[in-house]
């Protein structure tokens, strides 16, 4: 016989010793005892103890003094002076060290032009993989940098490299009426089949390596047969492009260098993005963009290649990219990357001025 809920409010208790409920204030009380995972009771006899009430409350009371002497002790020590007088400690002073977090040093100078793009551009979330490389014309201030690949598909920015070719091969002869008009739709409105037609008249793959070579470009790969989209190249490479086609250092003519200019210059308006997302407002720009789907992947080439007026510095910019989900996001990284590479390169303090 168990004792019910009942029986325990009213201080009943069952003693296995003898069978029976008994009243648990008097000469028997039950024991608890944990033994392993068993648990029984215990009669066992003696004397009722009246102190039983209220030494639940003295020894709480007692267990909070302890603790609290204890706590008082501890804080009491840790607030002692040290002993003998404290000297300052004096650091010597040192060369202000790059700060990574802001592409500048410590003190507030402009870090030098590859550390500030690093900085600048870690920041950007990457999709897929990208290269960029920059060139502040004012200042003489260069850098490159990318992610994952080192070269890329050139797509659509080959015809920059197929009209400088072009032009190089006529050795300052004119171009022809149709040439000229072949020239204008490739650069100008992109037309592949234009594009098409002048590599043939280049000479294909052979005639733009021939052409690369006298450029200095040696990273540059031709696409085999009519692939000229398929093109490799790398952002130096491209840089290096842009300096022979529109720049002072080239084998080419000024009325060539100048008629490419003016090619970029008037690129269709559904296809002035990319790089130009950086130039002043009211400034004009020298422009090629590419884009090209993969029917492997489903994944986009997106490049953008040119020269913009930033903060009053004339810059050249290459950017190339790969594994873009769709032409939109890969041009809106594009643009953010030409952002942030025009504002690390116009902050930088160049190389040569240190």
């Amino acid at each position: 016989m168990f004792p019910t809920y009942s029986d325990v409010l009213r201080g009943m208790e069952f003693c296995p010793a003898s069978g029976a409920l008994r009243r648990g204030y008097g000469d028997s009380r039950p024991r608890i005892r944990f033994d392993g995972d068993q648990q029984y009771m215990q009669c066992q006899t003696g004397r009722p103890r009246s102190m039983k009430g209220w030494r639940w409350i003295v020894l709480p009371v007692a267990v909070t003094v302890v603790c609290g002497l204890a706590l008082w002790k501890i804080t009491s020590w840790n607030r002692r002076p040290l002993a003998g007088p404290q000297q300052p400690i004096v650091l010597e002073p040192s060369a202000p060290p790059t700060d990574p977090s802001d592409g500048q040093r410590s003190g507030g100078e402009p870090a030098d032009p590859a550390t500030a793009l690093r900085c600048a551009l870690e920041r950007i979330p990457v999709r897929g993989s990208y290269a960029v490389a920059v060139r502040d014309m004012k200042t003489g201030a260069t850098a490159d940098y990318h992610t994952g690949r080192w070269s890329y598909d050139t797509a659509s920015i080959v015809k920059l490299d197929i009209l400088a070719a072009l032009l190089y091969r006529a050795h300052g002869t004119p171009l022809t009426g149709g040439q000229r008009e072949l020239a204008e739709k490739m650069v100008q409105e992109s037309d592949n089949d234009a594009a098409t037609a002048l590599w043939s008249e280049i000479g294909g793959s052979a005639g733009l390596t021939a052409a690369n070579k006298a450029f200095g470009l040696s990273q540059t790969v031709a696409g085999s047969g009519y692939d000229w989209g398929l093109t490799q190249t790398t952002a130096v490479d491209q840089l290096t492009l842009l300096e022979r086609a529109v720049g002072d250092d080239s084998p080419l003519t000024p009325s060539a260098r100048q008629y490419i200019r003016t090619l970029m210059g008037r690129i269709d308006a559904d296809q002035r993005w990319g790089i130009s997302a950086a130039a002043d407002a009211n400034t004009s720009c020298v422009l090629k963009n590419g884009w090209l789907p993969r029917t492997a992947t489903g994944l986009w080439d997106i490049n953008s290649v040119g020269e913009i007026q930033h903060s009053g510095h004339p810059l050249r910019i290459a950017i190339l990219s790969s594994g873009q989900e769709s032409q939109e996001r890969g041009i809106e990284l594009v643009q953010n990357v030409a952002v942030a590479a025009a504002e690390a390169l116009t902050g930088a303090t160049p190389v040569s001025s240190k």
